[in-house]
């Protein structure tokens, strides 16, 4: 028997233009599926060129790996998915942070559920929602949609969580 994420090799991006949205969903029956077919099933996409079209992807049961963000992330060259989601178990914040450079909406489980995720720079809001990348000395990094990446310290009193 086949993983079913083999059959990704099939599909020809070509021949279905229309196509923007995926959802891979990968359950663990046994050993024939590997380590991790969510990571294969990338490459696959990847070498098929599927991320030159695709705007919204959904992997439900696994994560990918490092090495898998950083292979979707070459495949973007330089653009980024409208909408990443991510139907696994929590993820550690690393891995958030990862995931969200891959798109402008990240959806993804938290391993540090009590932290925030998401913050609102309350003087820009033109800024939209921005999506917490990581923490560091006493800072934020924060990937805001209207403007791209920024750093604030921790404690800044115009920064709104939830």
């Amino acid at each position: 028997m086949f993983p079913s994420w083999s059959r990704v090799d099939a599909l020809v991006p070509a021949a279905l233009p229309a196509v923007r949205q995926l959802v891979l969903t990968f359950i663990s029956d046994g050993p024939e599926l590997g380590s991790h077919p969510v990571d294969l099933a990338l490459r696959s996409l990847a070498t098929a060129g599927w991320f030159a079209q695709l705007t919204d992807l959904t992997l439900r049961g696994a994560a990918p790996s490092e090495g898998a963000v950083t292979v979707v992330s070459r495949a973007l060259a330089g653009r980024k998915l409208a909408r990443l989601e991510i139907e696994a178990p929590p993820l550690p914040a690393a891995r958030i942070g990862e995931l969200a450079s891959l798109s402008v909406q990240l959806i993804a489980p938290s391993a540090g559920a009590a932290e925030p995720r998401f913050a609102d720079h309350t003087a820009r809001p033109e800024w939209g929602r921005g999506t917490i990348l990581r923490r560091y000395d006493g800072k934020l990094e924060i990937e805001f949609p209207g403007v791209g990446k920024k750093v604030f310290k921790a404690d800044a009193p115009f920064l709104r969580f939830g």
